[in-house]
């Protein structure tokens, strides 16, 4: 193809319609993906230009995925497939990384556009079971404050403290959680209907893994 030269929609139709229904086997895929690693990237060692990284950004502006290639997307980079799986970041790493992010701030409208791509069945850690159905109109936060209270506003699973996990967040720049009250059977009519309410107080690590089944709650 002649640089700076752009398919005509037919020809990319065309070329798209070649390539479906054509799957790599996952050896051919892990051959592929030894062959492009290091130095054998043909972006290897390249820096981009603010203007081309400027006209990259502007092409793709607009540009949206269908519900099936988000999905497609998605569970192609789960489990072992994931880049990162089975890796361990050195500490030196994980501080190279915090520090890049350090004092970057996202506008209202970028914040708000995250927001919107990952409520709901978007969100990764989206669990179908669990969201369906409305709370108990006596779920209030005198009702979620006694729990905190309770458990002396510690994680009830790794034992965090309130004010640790507030602060935590503060210096990463992010919204100051308090403690999570999670329904221990996931049952939202807790409460009502002459239910027992079986709460407990989680940190944000903790909740977060066993909303993702990486803990698992006897009930």
């Amino acid at each position: 193809m002649i640089r700076g030269s752009k398919h005509s929609e037919e020809t990319r139709q065309k070329m798209s319609n070649v390539h479906k229904g054509i799957h790599h086997s996952n050896e051919t895929r892990q051959k592929l993906s030894d062959a492009n690693k290091g130095e054998n990237h043909y972006n290897f060692g390249k820096h981009l230009s603010e203007k081309t990284k400027k006209k990259i950004s502007d092409g793709n502006k607009g540009k949206k995925h269908s519900k099936e290639t988000i999905e497609k997307i998605s569970n192609a980079n789960k489990g072992e497939n994931n880049h990162n799986f089975g890796k361990h970041f050195s500490e030196e790493t994980r501080k190279k990384m915090s520090n890049i992010h350090k004092g970057k701030h996202l506008s209202e409208e970028t914040r708000k556009k995250i927001s919107d791509v990952t409520k709901g069945e978007h969100n990764p850690n989206f669990n179908d079971w669990v969201s369906k159905g409305e709370y108990c109109e006596k779920w209030t936060d005198k009702v979620r404050e006694s729990i905190r209270n309770q458990f002396d506003r510690k994680c009830y699973l790794c034992g965090r403290d309130e004010k640790e996990q507030m602060n935590e967040m503060k210096e990463k720049g992010k919204r100051q959680f308090r403690l999570s009250v999670h329904h221990i059977d996931s049952d939202k009519e807790q409460g009502c209907n002459g239910k027992q309410w079986k709460l407990i107080p989680l940190c944000i690590y903790c909740h977060g893994k066993v909303h993702n089944h990486k803990i698992i709650l006897e009930k």
